[in-house]
């Protein structure tokens, strides 16, 4: 019950009262339930042996997953956002592009470090991903940078991953740009550099 009132109530404090027929009220419900009744049973891989493991479908991905890495997936596949609390090269990186490819995401948004964002994501994209992407890295100046995002965003391209470094974030012109977009997926690697509640990148990132 504490999961349903929790996901239930979004859709009611921001606007005060919302109204929709009795019809859509009920389907709305049914998959708020459906939805914690799938949040609840993924507890279950937390504690779940290799051998029971064994019995789920491994992760949709070039390479097999380590039994650590099925356990993340299979947690993070019914919620709508998830923490990985995996150690430094554990793979956390690839538990996200699986989660990509099994779900056909097309539009990605990477805020990582610019050590991980020029180092990491385009390697394990090609490590890991059953389709070609266009990674957009981040460029030295912030107006080019704009341009090629844009660029990328607006083509015919089928999967694009902006990737961008935590202090591009600092730039109201980016902030504007990327909200004007439609992510499929938002990714903070090393999220503990927006922990702050009250700090503008974690206020940014809110919206």
């Amino acid at each position: 019950a504490e999961a349903v009132v929790s996901m239930w109530r979004p859709l009611t404090d921001s606007v005060g009262v919302i109204r929709f027929d009795s019809t859509d009220a009920d389907q709305r419900f049914m998959d708020l339930m459906t939805r914690a009744i799938q949040i609840d049973d993924s507890q279950v891989f937390k504690t779940m042996s290799d051998r029971e493991l064994e019995a789920y479908k491994n992760p949709v991905s070039k390479l097999p997953s380590w039994n650590h890495q099925k356990r993340s997936h299979h947690w993070s596949r019914p919620r709508t956002g998830s923490y990985l609390a995996l150690e430094m090269g554990c793979g956390k990186t690839k538990v996200a592009i699986d989660l990509f490819n099994e779900f056909d995401a097309r539009r990605v948004l990477v805020i990582a470090p610019l050590y991980v964002v020029i180092d990491v994501w385009w390697k394990d994209f090609e490590k890991h991903s059953i389709h070609k992407w266009e990674i957009v890295d981040p460029i030295k100046k912030i107006d080019d940078r704009i341009i090629k995002i844009r660029r990328f965003m607006d083509s015919p391209v089928q999967r694009v991953c902006v990737v961008q470094n935590y202090e591009a974030l600092d730039q109201k012109r980016m902030q504007e740009l990327l909200l004007s977009y439609e992510w499929d997926y938002i990714v903070l690697d090393e999220g503990h550099r927006v922990m702050a509640p009250g700090g503008s990148r974690s206020r940014f990132l809110a919206n």
